[in-house]
This record gives structure tokens, C-alpha cells and sequence, in this order.
């Protein structure tokens, strides 16, 4: 039986969707990565903090200087050019996967579940034969008309469908259900007076907060079944443009996930069109079939790895104790989009000498280590938090000659609900530190 799969996995069919989904996906990319430039983002993100939070195991990874971020920058867009043309794709590929996650990984308070996507689809194209249709390359393999395996536009679809399907079941959260998240979405909006004051209303706000939720949830299956697909993905088209339009700036992330879904479509569906504009005239080109051969067992393995831990990561969020949304226990990598909405009341940092029981008020050395950005970020994310108190217990434990004791009183509110503390005040949180296992000092 494992025989016959990793033979149907290996059939040959249309590179033309996948070839498709190379080009859209190098070309937004691409776009994307100028606009930060030209704009200074990356500046701003990661030059100008003399701080930067890490993600676990990979706090040794620091920017470097200017000239070098520079050239990082350049590499980004080289490689996502080199995709969207299909000029040595696998190279850029691999040149886009290199750059784009060295940087993705220099500040865990930027994390973006677009850029973590970003990231994903660029490794993918390492290993896919995605330049067999509309690439410079193209013409190397003639002999097959295009054709690819049929596992490389699968592979494509269970990543895109991940995002859909994990983005809604997240959805289920109370947080959610109850129009707590959506109203602060539309508070990060911008929106003037007017604009915000009809969002918010109960009609607006429950067809916002259940439209988003069914079409999460529903967009996998019925994006799978030939006879929904089309409307499915008409749904979508209405969704991604409303956010990208109207309801919140997330940059690219709409046009992206419009152009990407439609490898759900048959792999030939480009062709389909060309044939239309030529009036049902024969394309001249003639059909190839090879009988194709066998995914190697090497290869199964890796994709049933890759499968595995793609489904794992979002389910962890479920072994840890409280709500995922106040903790923020399993909230990364996990597609939990647009959920948090915890708005700040107040907070502290301060120190104790417990020989003396003096207590030293540390609050201003926050508000000028860190961007007000990475603050925001820190203030919300416990575990950013402790990073950020570690750094600041050698200094001063370094400018005192004694040991002292660190605390955070972090008030927060979630969802317009009552204000109450993120942080155990008694726990010293210079000897906390990274870990998988439930951190003892957030209340829950």
C-alpha cells in the first residue's frame, strides 16, 4: 500500500499552477521586501533598538551592522527575483530562505504569522520543481511539456490550508466569539470616529466575528471539493479585500493569500484560461504522460516529518494551563491571527534588596532601553518580558556589586474586560528564564 502511494504521489500532472504560485509568490515577495527598504522598516526594526528579544534557541543570532543588513536586504530581494522569474529558482529560493529567516529571527516582538509564512513557502521551493511552467527555465524540460509531481502542488495546498484551518479553529476562543478580539482589531484600524462607531455596533461587529470565523473554518474543505471551490474562493476573494481595503492594515498578507490559494485549483487551471482567450483552439502542444516514478522512502519520510510537526505546533497551546490569548503559552507558530486584545493599564518594573528591603523603581530603565513598539509587545508577552528583565538584573546587579531580586507589576485588561495583574509581583524573574513548561509567574 505504502508502494502505491509513494507511486500516485510521484504521477506527473500540469506544472502550471505550481509554476504560477512561484511567480506570484517571488513577485509579492519581492515588492514587499523593497517597500521595507525604500521605507526604512528594517531600520527602525532592527537597527535603531539597542535591545532586540530573541526566540529560544536562537538568542546567539544579533544584527549586523548597517552595511551588512544592507546587503541581507539585497540578498531578499535577489532571491525572491530570481523565484519570480524562475531563473535558478532553487537557488533563490534558497537565498530568500537564508536571508529572509536570518532576519525573521533577529526580534521575536516583531513576529508576524505572514513573515513566519513567508519563511515556510520559501523552504518549500527549495525542494519543489516549481520552474517546469512560466520561468526563464522552462524550456529545460520541454521533453514533458511541464509536467510535475504530483505531491509538489499537495504540498502547496496542505500549507496554505494549515493556515485556513488553524486560523479558524483559534477562532473558537471566547475571546473571539464574544467580539473581543475583532474590537481590537478595528481599534488598531485607524478608522475615524464614524467609521469605528458603525464596526462596533452589534450587527456589524457578530457579521465581522462569525464571516471571519465560518470562512476560516469552511475555506479548507470547500476549497478542496471542486463543486464549492469556486464560490469558496469568490468568499475569499470578498474577505481578503475587505481587510486589505477597509478593515486593517496587515501590508501584504490579503493580496498574498488571494494569489497563493489558487493552487487549490486544478494544476492545469492556467492553461484552462489560455484556451478560453483562444476560443477552444487547440494549443498545438502535444499531450505527455510518463508513468512516473516512485517517491523514495527518504522523501516520504521528510514530507510525513514536515506534515506531523506543521500540525503539532498549533495544538500545543491546548497543554498549557489558562487561555492561550492572556499567556501567550503556544501562541506563536500556531496561525492564532488577530486573537490577543490586551490593552495596557499600567505597569512596573522594580527591585528589592532582601537584605535591606529597599525597593528600587526600574519602570524608566524600560521606557528608555526599549522602542516604544518592542514595549508594547513586551508588556503583553510574558516571556518577552522575562528576557527584557534578565538583560536588565546583570546590569544593575553589575553597577551595584549585590545581589537583588526583579519584579513586574503588569496590569492588563483583555477584550474591554475588567483589569486585573499579568505577573506574580512576588516572583523573582531574573531566575526565570526559557522553557516549554507552564511559567510559574503569570497569573492566569
Amino acid at each position: 500500500m505504502m508502494s502505491a502511494l509513494r507511486q500516485h504521489a510521484a504521477h506527473p500532472v500540469s506544472g502550471a499552477s505550481l509554476g504560477l504560485f512561484r511567480a506570484a509568490f517571488g513577485g509579492l515577495v519581492c515588492l514587499e521586501m523593497l517597500r521595507y527598504w525604500v521605507a526604512g522598516i528594517h531600520r527602525e526594526t532592527l537597527l535603531t533598538p539597542t535591545f532586540h528579544f530573541k526566540y529560544a534557541g536562537f538568542a546567539w543570532l544579533e544584527p549586523l551592522p548597517e552595511v551588512g543588513m544592507q546587503g541581507v536586504f539585497l540578498a531578499m530581494l535577489v532571491g525572491s527575483a530570481m523565484l519570480a522569474v524562475g531563473w535558478r529558482a532553487r537557488v533563490g529560493a534558497a537565498v530568500l530562505f537564508l536571508s529572509f529567516t536570518y532576519v525573521f529571527l533577529l526580534e521575536a516582538a516583531a513576529y508576524r504569522n505572514h513573515a513566519y509564512l513567508i519563511a515556510l513557502l520559501s523552504a518549500w521551493f527549495i525542494f519543489l520543481p516549481s520552474d517546469r511552467r512560466y520561468a526563464l527555465d522552462a524550456g529545460k524540460f520541454d521533453a514533458g511539456i511541464g509536467r510535475v509531481p504530483l505531491w509538489s502542488v499537495w504540498a502547496l495546498r496542505f500549507q496554505i490550508g494549515v493556515v485556513y484551518l488553524f486560523a479558524g479553529l483559534a477562532k473558537l476562543d471566547p475571546l473571539w466569539l464574544t467580539g473581543g478580539s475583532m474590537r481590537s482589531v478595528i481599534a488598531s484600524g485607524g478608522h475615524d470616529a464614524a467609521t469605528a462607531a458603525l464596526l462596533n455596533s452589534p450587527a456589524v461587529l457578530n457579521l465581522l466575528v462569525f464571516s471571519g470565523l465560518g470562512l476560516d473554518l469552511m475555506a479548507l474543505p470547500l476549497l478542496l471539493m471542486q463543486r464549492t471551490r469556486k464560490y469558496m474562493f469568490s468568499a475569499l476573494v470578498a474577505f481578503h479585500l475587505l481587510n486589505a481595503l477597509f478593515l486593517v492594515d496587515v501590508g501584504v498578507f490579503p493580496w498574498f493569500m488571494l494569489l497563493v490559494t489558487t493552487i487549490f485549483f486544478a494544476p492545469d487551471w492556467p492553461d484552462g484560461l489560455k484556451n478560453a482567450q483562444r476560443k477552444g483552439k487547440p494549443s498545438g502542444r502535444p499531450e505527455f504522460e510518463s508513468a512516473g516514478s516512485e517517491l523514495s522512502r527518504g522523501a516520504s519520510l521528510a514530507l510525513v516529518l514536515v506534515v506531523t510537526v506543521q500540525l503539532a505546533l498549533p495544538l500545543r497551546h491546548h497543554f498549557y494551563p489558562g487561555s492561550s490569548t492572556w499567556t501567550h503559552e503556544g501562541h506563536r507558530w500556531s496561525w492564532r491571527m488577530k486573537l490577543v486584545a490586551k490593552q495596557v493599564d499600567s505597569y512596573a518594573f522594580f527591585a528589592k534588596d532582601p537584605a535591606t528591603g529597599a525597593r528600587f523603581d526600574l519602570t524608566p530603565n524600560a521606557d528608555l532601553a526599549l522602542a516604544s513598539w518592542q514595549r508594547e509587545k513586551m508588556l503583553r508577552q510574558p516571556d518577552l518580558m522575562v528576557q527584557f528583565v534578565a538583560d536588565m538584573a546583570r546590569r544593575v546587579e553589575e553597577q551595584i556589586g549585590r545581589d537583588v531580586t526583579f519584579h513586574a507589576d503588569i496590569r492588563l485588561s483583555e477584550g474591554g474586560g475588567p483589569v486585573r495583574a499579568l505577573i506574580d509581583t512576588t516572583y523573582d524573574l531574573s531566575q526565570a528564564g526559557f522553557g516549554i513548561v507552564p511559567a510559574p509567574y503569570i497569573l492566569r
